[in-house]
């Protein structure tokens, strides 16, 4: 068999890790972003290779986190073992499942990377997901695994195979487990958390790390007249579509997160329409973008959401004749992990990072500054890109600086994100109509 050394050292933390999943054949990482699961995952798939307890590993991870496992297990070992074999979850479902490599249950280590990407139970990912429930050895990984409740962990641990989970569909788990209101039976809350902490374990960055603070700052805008009168004018006809002549509220479905984001487009000074896009002749809030980068000394993130926002401030730079690098959707594969390459090496101090596809598995610890342009709608998503340059190797305090227009829409959705507001709480925020705290 042929051997593998590890060329990094574990921190003291790690070595925990690493020793609780030992001792076990189903093990969750639970540990804070930044604090180097991928590494004890490593560690873990090599130590039970050498044992002969394994012959195969197979990772299944966000398609934006597959470089970093790339990565480091270039980094770590040299290379990546022709028994080790990673995938996205999109390819899993894609092809069913089929993709995969034949295995033999009792002798294969399967690695779920951001593991909540399994929490619906409808959707095909889960139910691929699910056919692996068999494999013998299960090392799950998450930073931020429980986004509303304890029921987020019901399909991750349908699939690790442990009971009470494995043998409930969800209706019988929460007829079981939950009161008819939503809140756990205490007596049951008790056994569910023992069998939750018997195979997971939790590290946060405080505890066991030497890193530099993380510092918030707000930077206030306002609104121009021609937005606002767009902004109060979408106002009033989203008030209308959602009430009815007696005034009670319809119900609120997806349809209306595109109502959200109207609102928060309008606030980075442009709208989509269905075959136009209308742009504010001045935009407040890329002027209060402007005014930082030019005060600005250290190397820096910028966060976006929508594709216009890329586009607007990646020709504020190049007016500015300011060299900077983006990170979007379209960045992928050998171009995406030479971008990661050259901020890292200092060729260019200012990188456009999109929410949707960069907030998580990239290690971007130079950026001493991180900027939300505008934020996501998903708390753990905000968690995840916070964390991209404040892991281990961040040497330097870490600035958060969200741009926000007082009660308006961005403002809004700052504290739907600190106070777990749903979707449809944020839209009669933003509409006035709400009497949420």
């Amino acid at each position: 068999m042929e051997k593998f050394k590890i060329n990094t050292s574990l921190f003291e933390h790690q070595k925990d890790l690493l020793k609780f999943a030992r001792t076990r054949t189903i093990s969750m990482n639970f540990s804070e972003t930044g604090t180097g699961k991928t590494l004890v995952g490593i560690y873990l798939a090599i130590d039970l290779y050498h044992n002969n307890h394994i012959n195969k590993a197979i990772v299944i991870s966000p398609k934006s986190v597959l470089l970093t496992w790339q990565d480091e297990l270039t980094q770590h070992i040299g290379g990546i073992p022709n028994w080790f074999h990673l995938f996205s979850y999109d390819l899993v479902r894609y092809h069913q499942g089929k993709c995969l490599p034949e295995y033999d249950p009792k002798k294969t280590l399967l690695i779920l990377d951001e593991v909540r990407y399994a929490r619906y139970g409808t959707s095909k990912r889960t139910q691929v997901l699910l056919t692996l429930q068999n494999i013998a050895y299960k090392h799950f990984l998450d930073g931020t695994p429980i986004e509303k409740s304890l029921l987020d962990l019901f399909f991750p641990f349908k699939i690790a195979g442990i009971w009470p989970f494995k043998d409930l569909r969800l209706e019988q788990f929460k007829r079981e487990y939950f009161f008819s209101n939503g809140f756990m039976k205490q007596l049951k809350m008790k056994e569910l958390l023992a069998r939750i902490n018997g195979i997971s374990i939790r590290k946060t960055k405080a505890e066991c790390l030497s890193l530099p603070p993380k510092l918030y700052t707000n930077r206030w805008y306002e609104f121009s007249p021609e937005q606002a009168a767009l902004y109060e004018t979408l106002r009033k006809k989203t008030r209308a579509e959602i009430y009815r002549k007696d005034g009670s509220i319809i119900t609120i479905q997806a349809t209306h997160i595109a109502k959200i984001q109207k609102f928060l487009q309008i606030c980075s000074g442009f709208c989509y329409s269905e075959d136009d896009i209308w742009l504010s002749k001045k935009n407040p809030k890329l002027y209060c973008l402007e005014q930082i980068i030019d005060n600005l000394e250290q190397p820096a993130l910028i966060w976006v959401f929508f594709d216009q926002e890329e586009n607007m401030i990646a020709d504020l730079f190049r007016n500015k004749k300011i060299s900077l690098g983006i990170l979007g959707g379209s960045n992928k594969g050998a171009q995406r992990k030479k971008t990661i390459g050259d901020f890292m090496a200092g060729k260019f101090d200012y990188l456009i990072c999109k929410l949707q596809s960069v907030s998580a598995g990239l290690n971007l610890q130079r950026a001493s500054v991180s900027i939300f342009f505008s934020n996501p709608l998903s708390m753990n998503v905000r968690v995840q890109a916070a964390d991209r340059n404040h892991r281990i190797g961040s040497k330097n305090k870490v600035t958060y600086i969200d741009l926000i227009c007082k009660g308006k829409a961005d403002d809004l959705l700052r504290q739907k994100i600190i106070k777990k507001w749903t979707a449809a709480e944020l839209l009669l925020k933003i509409l006035g109509q709400s009497t949420t705290p």
